[in-house]
Order: structure tokens, then C-alpha cells, then sequence
């Protein structure tokens, strides 16, 4: 296994612990009854899964698919989506990180605008 893999799965391993941390000080601030702390703390534990456990797993599927095609399928590289995809990639992956920030921003932004706290 690469150190690029592994690299991968402990941001993956740590997004998952962050995201229940987070989730766990959100039961513990209901129970005190600070409703609007709770809640940040609810969103912040999505932001973290968000970002390094689901990123990690967008990273690794273009990462397998640029593989995958440079090993089984090198008389179809000089093709233009294909092509441009490989050399590309890296732009691909931000790409989607990118709708998922700005889906993740729509969420808030609503959530905000009908009563945070």
C-alpha cells in the first residue's frame, strides 16, 4: 500500500473521529440546555466529515479511475475527454469538492436564514 493510500485513510479514520466528537459535545450542550451551541457544534461535526473523510474518498475515486485507465485502456488516451481528464485530474477533484463546499454553504445559509438559534 502506497503512503499516498495511507495517507488517505487516516484523514478518512480522523474525519470520522472528529465527526462523532463533535456530534457527542452537541448531545452534551442539548443537555445543558444551549440550543444554539448545540447545533454549531452539529454543524461543524458535518463540515468535518465533510471535508476530510468524504474529500478523501473523491480523491481516491479519480485517483483509481486516472490508474485504471492509464493501465487497461492506453489506446483510448490520446481521446479528448480522456486525455484531458488524466492531465486534468487534480481540477476534477476540486471541482467536486467545490459543489460539495458550496452545497454545504446552501445548507447553512438556509438553515441561518429560518432561525439559527
Amino acid at each position: 500500500m502506497s503512503e499516498k493510500n495511507i495517507n488517505k485513510i487516516c484523514r478518512m479514520f480522523w474525519g470520522l473521529i472528529g465527526c462523532l466528537s463533535f456530534m457527542q459535545i452537541s448531545v452534551w450542550l442539548q443537555k445543558e440546555d444551549l440550543m444554539g451551541l448545540s447545533e454549531v457544534s452539529g454543524w461543524v461535526a458535518a463540515y468535518v466529515f465533510l471535508y476530510f473523510f468524504v474529500f478523501s474518498i473523491i480523491d481516491s475515486g479519480i485517483d483509481n479511475m486516472a490508474s485504471f485507465h492509464q493501465t487497461y485502456n492506453q489506446q483510448n488516451l490520446s481521446k479528448s475527454f480522456l486525455g484531458g481528464f488524466i492531465k486534468n485530474k487534480m481540477n476534477f477533484s476540486k471541482g467536486y469538492k467545490l459543489m460539495f463546499n458550496v452545497g454545504f454553504l446552501f445548507m447553512l445559509f438556509f438553515r441561518v436564514r429560518n432561525g439559527f438559534f
